[in-house]
């Protein structure tokens, strides 16, 4: 049975070399990296604070959507019910 020896370095494979002296290194994670999260999970949130609201003043009556709470203090859960089916 013969066995194979592979003569090609880790970065030749494909496989960054990661290994120093003080063992394993994390990739780096950069700036611009950092920064698109971030931007990401600015939009996702201005994306998803109106559709929260929406949904919330639909739960409440004339007088708490008027008075700009966010919350319904009693939500009509049996006409959520009815118009959900």
């Amino acid at each position: 049975m013969a066995s194979h020896v592979s003569t090609e370095s880790s970065a030749a494979r494909g496989r960054p070399e990661a290994i120093s002296a003080s063992g394993p290194q994390r990739p780096r994670v950069g700036i611009g990296r950092t920064l698109a999260y971030v931007v990401l999970v600015t939009g996702t949130i201005f994306a998803l604070v109106p559709f929260f609201y929406t949904v919330s003043v639909s739960l409440m009556n004339l007088t708490e959507s008027t008075s700009g709470q966010w919350l319904p203090s009693s939500p009509p859960m049996e006409q959520l019910h009815q118009s959900l089916g």
